[in-house]
């Protein structure tokens, strides 16, 4: 069995693979799209059959012809909400959409997250995750948000982002609990991965997503076609392109749209994948993901 997190991780007509670290992203025609899967499968056979084949044959198992379809398995699951990432037409394989997988998290914020939200209006949160950034991002993000007159909070993340200065309109934070966060800013900044971004739809907040690789484009897309906010590619990301994101996000219809599909996405993906893991024949597991 195999669990991706984004539609654009499975072979289909519809979408074309994720772009890998250094691509852009390919928004193409549907031949160039099965031209573009033949590749991947290609890329990956390359990358891995040899070494995998050997290592079955050291244990005394057949050998396989194609990673991508290996990897796949015969029960392929979807943890994504459908309303975020409907399902695409995937021929020949048969996808479980099970919907994102949330365990409930009561980690409180911490006291000086706590005073700094209760201390004025819904500041702008920002955080990439495990993602990298250039060196003068984090000036670049606070003052895109002091040029909207609004505060920030930033995660310091993988990117190790900090602040520019001493002023009282900015906060640093380590970890935190996002399903706790979230509701309370009045817009997200991140990189587009998919926990995060189902994370700010479940919050009923705007989005501006700066995609780097992978999955994360088709995130982007996709909350710019819900109306659930804007996109701007890390790569060329600038205070004044991310103002002008902000200014559009912040707009009262980009809110109310938020707001009202929080109130459709599910939140009992990881309780339906667990019930439908009590009936799948045993076989080969694979768990796999997109970004995080």
């Amino acid at each position: 069995m195999t669990a991706v997190y984004a539609p654009v991780a499975l072979p289909s007509p519809e979408l074309a693979p994720p772009p890998t670290a250094g691509q852009a992203a390919a928004w193409t025609t549907r031949p160039s799209i099965e031209e573009q899967w033949n590749a991947t499968a290609k890329a990956w056979n390359e990358r891995a059959l040899e070494r995998i084949n050997r290592n079955r044959d050291r244990l005394g198992m057949g050998p396989i012809d194609d990673v991508l379809d290996y990897v796949l398995t015969n029960h392929t699951w979807l943890a994504a909400d459908a309303m975020l990432a409907p399902m695409t037409a995937t021929p020949g394989r048969e996808i479980f959409q099970t919907g994102s997988w949330v365990l409930a998290d009561n980690t409180p914020l911490s006291e000086e997250a706590e005073a700094f939200l209760e201390g004025g209006e819904p500041p702008i949160h920002v955080g990439f995750g495990s993602m990298p950034a250039a060196g003068d991002m984090s000036r670049h993000l606070i003052g895109a948000a002091r040029s909207m007159g609004r505060r920030i909070i930033v995660s310091r993340g993988w990117a190790d982002l900090d602040l520019i200065d001493n002023a009282p309109d900015c906060l640093v934070l380590g970890d935190a609990n996002y399903d706790r966060l979230f509701p309370r800013v009045a817009a997200v900044i991140h990189h587009g991965g998919a926990g995060t971004t189902a994370t700010a739809a479940r919050a009923g907040v705007p989005q501006v997503i700066t995609p780097m690789f992978s999955d994360q484009f088709y995130w982007a897309n996709r909350i710019v076609d819900l109306g659930l906010g804007a996109a701007t590619p890390h790569e060329t990301l600038t205070e004044e392109s991310l103002t002008a994101s902000l200014r559009e996000v912040l707009h009262p219809t980009v809110e109310v749209r938020a707001r009202t599909l929080a109130g459709q996405i599910r939140r009992d993906g990881a309780a339906v994948a667990a019930r439908r893991l009590e009936i799948v024949p045993s076989g080969r597991s694979t768990w796999s993901a997109c970004s995080p």
